[in-house]
C-alpha cells in the first residue's frame, strides 16, 4: 500500500465472505463450489484483495492455498468484522442500544483458532449480540501473562483462581514429504515451529522416541510456514489440528508419536466465571469442540 496519505480500503461483506471461505477450506476450487461462482472469478477476487492489501495473503501450491501470516491476521479480523456487521444490522431493533455493546477478549493459540475460531465467533454473536468478541492470538502464554480472563490454549499451570476445562487431546505428528522413510527423514533438516518451551520439550521426546537426531535445524514462524518448508525436503512436528485446518493431511508422510499427546484447554478466571457473557462463551467453545470431536475420523483427535 502506498505511503503518505492514509488509504481507506473498501471491503464489502461479499468480499469478506469469499475470503473467509477460501481461507477456511484451503482451496479456491472447493470454495468456488461452495459459493456457487466460477473458480476463475473467485481467483480474480482474491488476487484483487491481495493487491488492495499490498501483501500476499495466500501461499499457492498444486494442492490448494495456505494463509500467510498476513492472511491469518486478516482472517481473524474478517471474522471479527463479520460478527460486528451482524450487530450493526440489529441497530434500530427495539431491544438494541448502542451503549450496551461491550468487548470481551478471548486468547487462542493458532492451531486451535484454525478449527474453532469462525464457528465460535459467529455462534457467540448469535447468543450475545450485545458483546463484541475480540480474539487475540497467543503462543502458550498463561492468563496472567497475557492479561486475559479467558483463553483456549496450553501450558496453564494448576491455580485455584483459574478454572481449566480440557477440550481435547491431539496427536503431534512428524510431518515429512510423502513417501519418505525414517532413514530419509534422518538426513533431512528439522524445522522447529513451536514457540512454547513446554511443546518443545514434548517434541524433543518424540524425536528421541523415533531415534531422530537432526543434524540441521531451522526455526520458522508462524507454524503454518513449516508446511511450506517441508515441501522442500525437510521435516517438522506439528499438531494434528493445524494440518487438518489447512486440509493437508493427505499431502505428507505423517508419523504419530505412540505416547505423546497435546491437551487443549479452556482456561477461565473463576472471578469471571459467573458473569453471563463468560458463561455463554464457555458453553459455545465447549459445544464447538464437542462437534469437532464427534465429526473427526482421523484417530489423531480424541476426548481429553
Amino acid at each position: 500500500m502506498p505511503n503518505g496519505d492514509t488509504q481507506v480500503m473498501a471491503l464489502d461483506s461479499t468480499q469478506l465472505r469469499y475470503f473467509l471461505e477460501v481461507g477456511t477450506l484451503g482451496s479456491i476450487k472447493a470454495a468456488s463450489e461452495t459459493l456457487h461462482i466460477t473458480q476463475s472469478a473467485l481467483s480474480r477476487r482474491m488476487m484483487k484483495l491481495e493487491t488492495d492489501i499490498g501483501k500476499p495473503l495466500f501461499i499457492r501450491s498444486h494442492t490448494g492455498v495456505e494463509l500467510t501470516e498476513v492472511g491469518r491476521e486478516l482472517m481473524t479480523r474478517a471474522i471479527e468484522l463479520t460478527s460486528l456487521l451482524a450487530k450493526i444490522s440489529q441497530i434500530g431493533d427495539a431491544e438494541y442500544r448502542k451503549e450496551d455493546i461491550r468487548t470481551l477478549h478471548l486468547g487462542m493459540v493458532s492451531s486451535a483458532s484454525s478449527l474453532l475460531l469462525e464457528k465460535v465467533v459467529l455462534r457467540f454473536a448469535q447468543v450475545h449480540p450485545d458483546v463484541f468478541l475480540r480474539v487475540e492470538g497467543l503462543t502458550d502464554q498463561r492468563l496472567s501473562a497475557a492479561g486475559l480472563k479467558i483463553k483456549v490454549g496450553r501450558g496453564e499451570k494448576a491455580d485455584p483462581a483459574i478454572e481449566r476445562l480440557p477440550l481435547w487431546k491431539e496427536a503431534l505428528l512428524i510431518v515429512a514429504p510423502k513417501g519418505a522413510t525414517l532413514n530419509d527423514i534422518r538426513d533431512m533438516t528439522y524445522v522447529e515451529a513451536a514457540k512454547s518451551p513446554d511443546v518443545r520439550l514434548v517434541e524433543a521426546r518424540i524425536l528421541t522416541e523415533l531415534a531422530l537426531e537432526p543434524k540441521r535445524r531451522i526455526e520458522v514462524w508462524p507454524a503454518s510456514e513449516a508446511i511450506r518448508v517441508v515441501e522442500q525436503n525437510a521435516f517438522t512436528i506439528l499438531p494434528y489440528s493445524l494440518l487438518a485446518a489447512h486440509n493437508r493431511l493427505d499431502d505428507f508422510r505423517l508419523i504419530p508419536s505412540r505416547y505423546e499427546r497435546l491437551t487443549l484447554d479452556l482456561s477461565l478466571l473463576r472471578s469471571s466465571s459467573r458473569q453471563p457473557e463468560y458463561l455463554a462463551l464457555k458453553a459455545v467453545i465447549q459445544d464447538v469442540a464437542r462437534e469437532l470431536l464427534s465429526q473427526d475420523r482421523s484417530g489423531f483427535l480424541g476426548p481429553p
